[in-house]
């Protein structure tokens, strides 16, 4: 085929990704071989926890290396892509697709189907992403092979700031209060702008009083 979808086991796509994301891309300049579209988070009741609809960064090179503009499964790439970037890195467990995103943005441009067509399925099964030691030996593997890069970008703090600051977020969501204040503490000090990780070490000081 000429185009490539990604879709995790806990997603649902909505009948008009696809044929949405093919027009944005035939209707897109020659270097944007990628399209992304935003998604919905859906509980076991079906009611939308949170959504997202990704906005294309000024530089998206350097965006990837902090965040990720969107997740495999809001994902479309042409079939010439995996040519020239690779194939996915199977070393990580987590933050496998801001790998590939990554890479991808640094040879070609993205382009965004601004609905929102992927439906997330959370609920109380166990997911891969939820799992503190996994995401950090993902995160170290991330900083290690991109560091660099980073440097280069003028950005190494504000990368080891963002992974402290996930790796927080994912120890207050499985109640482990004391590394998740020890995580925000550690992405403060290599990034004091960081908002979120004041927010986030008030929840988890309080415990289960103040985390909801």
């Amino acid at each position: 085929g000429e185009y490539i979808a990604f879709l995790d086991d806990d997603d649902e796509w909505l009948p008009s990704k696809i044929p949405k994301q093919l027009k944005k891309l035939s209707e897109s300049p020659d270097n944007v071989k990628a399209s992304f579209t935003g998604n919905k988070k859906i509980d076991d009741d079906g009611t939308v926890i949170n959504s997202y609809i990704p906005c294309l960064p000024p530089d998206p090179v350097q965006y990837q290396l902090l965040w990720n503009i969107g997740t495999f499964s809001m994902l479309m790439i042409h079939a010439s892509v995996p040519e020239t970037v690779g194939k996915l890195d199977t070393s990580l467990s987590r933050c496998e697709d801001q790998d590939y995103c990554l890479r991808i943005s640094r040879e070609y441009e993205f382009c965004i189907v601004d609905e929102k067509l992927v439906r997330k399925h959370t609920g109380n099964y166990e997911q891969l992403g939820n799992k503190y030691e996994p995401a950090e030996q993902a995160y170290s593997y991330f900083l290690n092979k991109h560091q660099q890069l980073a440097s280069t970008k003028g950005c190494h703090s504000e990368m080891r700031a963002a992974f402290e600051y996930k790796l927080g977020c994912t120890a207050l969501s499985n109640l482990d209060y004391s590394t998740a204040i020890r995580k925000l503490l550690a992405s403060i000090l290599f990034d004091p702008t960081h908002v979120d990780s004041y927010k986030n070490i008030l929840a988890a000081a309080g415990g289960p009083l103040t985390h909801r």
